[in-house]
């Protein structure tokens, strides 16, 4: 289940509706929410990058696998610097996945970063952990 709601993560950004989300600022000892709320904006793809940094940590591989193939499609939703802040960091964390299948996958997808973000900040992000790759002796 956690599989195929991956898998459709990139679709779902598509969507550029806003959310306005309300938070409370102090709750009582009954649970009860004072009349001090917050309310904030945010798009469908700023809210869902936020699960990708929990994904990169799932037990499952096929999970992780799944992700590392739609995570950079959420770049073009996100913009250049949400990309740079919020997905470039869990990008990294895939592309040293334990999951050969995992590392693949994100490889095989690097295309979608380098349409939002300049190359020169991907070389100096990614090219370490792809470096680090080629000197694995386990990776293919």
């Amino acid at each position: 289940m956690r599989t195929a709601a991956t898998f459709n993560l990139a679709e779902v950004t598509k969507c550029n509706s806003v959310i306005t989300i309300k938070t409370s600022e102090n709750q009582s000892e009954t649970n009860s929410i004072d009349n001090e709320t917050e309310t904030f904006t945010t798009t469908v793809a700023q809210r869902l990058v936020k699960r990708v940094s929990v994904l990169t940590e799932d037990e499952s591989d096929h999970v992780r696998a799944a992700l590392a193939m739609v995570a950079t499609q959420l770049a073009p939703a996100l913009g250049k610097e949400d990309t740079i802040i919020h997905l470039v960091p869990p990008v990294l964390l895939l592309l040293r996945d334990s999951a050969p299948e995992v590392r693949l996958n994100i490889i095989s997808s690097l295309a979608g970063l380098n349409e939002i973000v300049e190359i020169d900040l991907l070389s100096q992000s990614l090219l370490p952990a792809i470096k680090d790759l080629a000197e694995d002796s386990k990776w293919r």
